[in-house]
């Protein structure tokens, strides 16, 4: 079992994504909300929508081949992510992947191909 687990197909199969590091790997739980200031500079604040999970995570020397798949999961409008929480509780929560960022630090010279990864990191935030 891996901590991080991705269901692209209605939870029938999982596929295990790598492990961020233990520095780097922060599930926490956030709220939406739609506030303002009115003309008297009173704050109005409108929770939308409370505990809505948010998974933080960082790679360091991630092959190429991950990073790419790690990559394809920003396609998907949405999936199923199993995880650890806050709580200590495995969870399933379907989600949607934030923008993959990180840098190259290893080519292939004759194809061009990154081969390695370095300062990778998404998140996933609950769907």
């Amino acid at each position: 079992m891996a901590l991080l687990e991705a269901s692209l197909d209605e939870k029938k199969t999982w596929i295990n994504l790598p492990s961020p590091s233990p520095d780097n790997y922060e599930p926490t739980y956030t709220h939406e909300e739609d506030s303002w200031l009115d003309s008297r500079g009173y704050l109005h604040r409108e929770i939308i929508r409370k505990n809505r999970a948010k998974v933080l995570c960082g790679w360091d020397n991630l092959p190429g081949d991950r990073t790419a798949f790690l990559q394809s999961l920003y396609d998907y409008e949405y999936f199923y992510l199993k995880f650890t929480d806050k709580k200590n509780q495995r969870v399933i929560k379907k989600v949607y992947a934030g923008p993959l960022a990180g840098k190259a630090i290893l080519l292939n010279p004759r194809t061009l191909q990154i081969l390695w990864n370095s300062n990778v990191a998404m998140n996933f935030v609950e769907y």
